[in-house]
């Protein structure tokens, strides 16, 4: 890791945008499962995952908790460093310019 430099990003900038679980997590679904998502089914996939249950056990409330630091805290933190391309109005995300930058960190 010592060799690691980011191409885009700054190491400090790279480093506070993977400080924070949901946003690894949300990383590593984008990169990982699918470079697409809707917010509802990303909030869903990663509240199970908090939990270890599957998706039909996510609670509503629990669902709901990660929608809402999604849309307003943490995929807007990402769409500002063009990790990720949100689309606020559309509740989507898909994998943005810089998101490579942030792999080996995961």
């Amino acid at each position: 890791m010592d060799d690691w430099t980011p191409d885009e990003l700054s190491e400090d900038e790279a480093y506070d945008l993977v400080a924070e679980e949901l946003r690894r997590e949300t990383l590593r679904l984008l990169l990982n499962e699918s470079e697409e998502w809707d917010v509802s089914s990303l909030a869903t996939e990663i509240a199970a995952r908090e939990s270890d249950i599957s998706h039909s056990e996510v609670n509503e409330g629990d669902q709901k908790r990660v929608a809402v630091a999604l849309l307003h805290r943490d995929l807007p933190k990402l769409a500002d460093a063009d990790v990720v391309e949100f689309d606020f109005e559309d509740e989507t995300v898909v994998t943005g310019e810089h998101i490579d930058d942030l792999d080996p960190l995961l």
